[in-house]
């Protein structure tokens, strides 16, 4: 369970990534975002689910309203 990485090393895996893909977990929770830090990837915190803005602030990379804001931040980088 969250915060362990291992559920996000098994999904990038069977993606077929490889360490150092440039990668980004989007979660709403603090522990999402540790969860992040622990596999070593950035993190983008969603305001519309159950974390709220200084939780997030505490943890993730970004900050985003919502998934299409994060996806779209994503894009842009």
């Amino acid at each position: 369970p969250k915060p362990h990485p291992e559920p996000i090393y098994k999904a990038l895996k069977s993606l077929g990534y490889s360490y150092g893909t440039v990668t980004y977990f989007i979660g709403d929770t603090p522990e999402d975002m540790l969860a992040a830090e622990e596999a070593d990837i950035a993190s983008i915190g969603v305001l519309c689910g159950y974390g709220d803005k200084a939780q997030l602030d505490e943890t993730a990379d970004f900050i985003q309203k919502d998934a299409l804001s994060a996806v779209q931040l994503i894009e842009k980088i």
